[in-house]
């Protein structure tokens, strides 16, 4: 029986340190693994960051190219814009001369003229010259020459405003200035 109980120690002792063993193995085992598991872990966590930090990289990259490419469109669009009020008021002054022009030309033929009329006191001379605004002429009257010429009278219609005008002699002619008045709002309404 002892030797029974002494192999039975002996196996007891035997898997005692197998199982000792390998549970120091699992263990030794499993640190090793996790060591491994951590590196890879830090490793992986190192690579993450260098991706975050190269599209960090990137998108500061995109940022400026796209900062720079809409600098560039507003000074093209600014450039337009110039360019265009340029254009715009050369046109503008062409048109704005080319009206007075025909303002100047329209003005021009807003002028009557009788020239040496026959009378039975000799020739007269009549003139009325509308002012570019419309708002006044100048009617030139020349009398017909000599002592004996009588006295002429103009008589202003609707078309002069009310009051009196000064005529005046510059050689053998005479000037007035009239006032003319706003045919369209003095007409009776109908």
């Amino acid at each position: 029986m002892n030797e029974e109980k002494a192999t039975k120690s002996g196996v007891i002792g035997t898997a005692g340190a197998v199982a000792a063993g390998v549970a120091g193995v699992s263990v030794a085992g499993i640190a090793a693994t996790a060591v491994s598991i951590q590196q890879a872990a830090e490793e992986s966590l190192s690579a993450i960051s260098a991706a975050a930090d190269e599209l960090k990289e990137q998108f500061r990259s995109l940022a400026e190219t796209l900062e720079e490419q809409v600098r560039q469109i507003y000074a093209h669009q600014e450039q337009s814009l110039t360019s265009l009020a340029q254009a715009l008021e050369e046109r503008l002054q062409a048109a704005a001369a080319d009206l007075e022009s025909q303002f100047q030309e329209a003005a021009e033929r807003c002028r009557s003229e009788l020239k040496d009329a026959a009378t039975d006191f000799g020739p007269v001379s009549l003139r009325l010259e509308v002012a570019a605004d419309g708002k006044s002429a100048i009617l030139f009257v020349t009398p017909p020459p000599g002592p004996d010429a009588p006295e002429i009278v103009v008589h202003l219609g609707a078309w002069a405003a009310e009051g009196k005008t000064a005529p005046l002699k510059k050689g053998a002619t005479w000037e007035l200035k009239i006032t003319l008045t706003d045919i369209e709002n003095s007409l009776p309404e109908s």
